[in-house]
């Protein structure tokens, strides 16, 4: 596959590549799997060209700056100034825009038969979330974790609630009484938790965890809204019980699996990665909704009528994608593609027509700013508009 992956950026370079090579290309090249050997072609193709006019480290600035996304792997030519490149222009061009947005959009249409896009000044973009959060405690007091400096946010009994580096909270201290504290996510936020058992937790946009500061009965028991992944501690002695939004229970007690309970989604799924849990459709007595997950397997339950529908050998990673920094669009329909876009960016997403059957593919990177986002969309066929920086406009064919 290597071989053929060369092959196909040759031609497409050279111009010689047919319709059905670029469609293939770029099918191959929206592949995370292919990222590094597409940047790696790329480079040795701008060592072999030569050419009228060279390419100043001015021009590639300018093009990224156009663009207003970060590049995947950038050449610094100002360093090999003693190896100086002489370039065809229009193929430089190309191939640094392709590894600007991580390629595969522009392949099927060259940057002169396009539109232009809808985001080209950087200062107008849509920055991609961040860590952001809103606890609140007990009484009530909220914290915003995302303006608060690291170290002790406060003391609830002998329990010390720390914000770590790096966006995350943490429980210190052990107590025979817990409060029950939330955490909050705002759209465009995402966070991560140690609960005080050191069970982690990571929380999606728009989501939210209500938990005790302290484990003191015969389970721990949380309650969760929205999207949220679990690397849960062992304790054989104690199950962990997680709440998802009163419309279902899982149980388990040391397991990592993945809830997604959004109220605009059609589904409650949970996914499950490594060991077992039990999920009930309902309460925790309803047997007869009841089903022990394996490995790779996912629980759905239909939002309207209850329905549960098991779905067999899953691929993990493209289920907690989000928590590893990407977003996964592999056979993804087009209006719950542009849901994990509105909760990541905040933005409104606004349909002048019936949504037409488009199916995604490939992994983009989630720190990538919206108008990263948008080349992709506009290289599957999607025509588009942005106004005051928050409404997204999907525009008639």
């Amino acid at each position: 596959m290597s071989e053929r992956f060369t092959y196909l950026i040759t031609r497409w370079l050279d111009g010689t590549a047919s319709k059905e090579e670029q469609k293939e290309l770029w099918g191959l090249s929206l592949e995370a799997a292919h990222q590094d050997q597409l940047n790696t072609e790329l480079e040795s193709a701008w060592t072999m060209v030569t050419a009228e006019e060279s390419m100043s480290v001015e021009k590639v600035d300018q093009l990224f700056e156009k663009l207003g996304s970060e590049p995947v792997r950038v050449i610094d030519l100002e360093r090999k100034q003693q190896r100086k490149r002489r370039l065809f222009w229009s193929m430089a061009a190309a191939a640094v825009i392709i590894l600007a947005i991580g390629g595969a959009n522009w392949l099927l249409n060259p940057p002169v038969q396009r539109k232009p896009v809808a985001v080209q000044d950087t200062h107008r973009d849509v920055q991609p979330g961040g860590n952001k959060a809103v606890l609140t405690l007990a009484n009530g007091n909220k914290i915003v974790l995302d303006s608060a400096a690291d170290g002790l946010l406060t003391k609830q009994g002998r329990v010390n609630i720390v914000k770590v580096a790096d966006g995350q909270l943490a429980y210190k201290g052990r107590d025979n009484a817990g409060s029950f504290n939330t955490l909050t996510t705002p759209y465009g936020g995402m966070y991560r938790l140690i609960l005080p058992d050191g069970t982690a937790v990571w929380l999606n946009a728009a989501s939210a965890i209500t938990y005790p500061t302290a484990f003191a009965g015969p389970k721990r028991e949380v309650l969760v809204k929205g999207e949220a992944y679990f690397e849960v501690e062992k304790d054989a002695s104690k199950p962990f019980i997680v709440n998802v939004n009163g419309h279902s229970i899982i149980e388990v007690l040391g397991t990592h699996f993945n809830v997604n309970a959004y109220d605009n989604e059609d589904s409650i799924s949970t996914t499950l990665l490594e060991g077992s849990v039990k999920v009930t459709a309902g309460n925790i007595a309803d047997k007869e909704h009841q089903v022990t997950l394996k490995p790779g397997q996912q629980m759905l339950i239909d939002a309207d009528d209850r329905r549960v529908k098991v779905i067999n050998n899953l691929d993990p990673d493209r289920i907690i994608a989000w928590k590893n920094g990407l977003f996964n669009f592999e056979g993804m329909p087009l209006e719950r593609a542009m849901r994990q876009l509105a909760r990541w960016y905040n933005i409104e997403i606004v349909y002048e027509q019936p949504i037409r059957a488009i199916q995604f593919g490939g992994t983009l990177k989630r720190n990538l700013p919206l108008s990263g986002i948008l080349h992709f969309l506009e290289g599957a066929g999607l025509h588009y508009r942005l106004e005051d920086k928050n409404r997204l406009i999907i525009l008639k064919d």
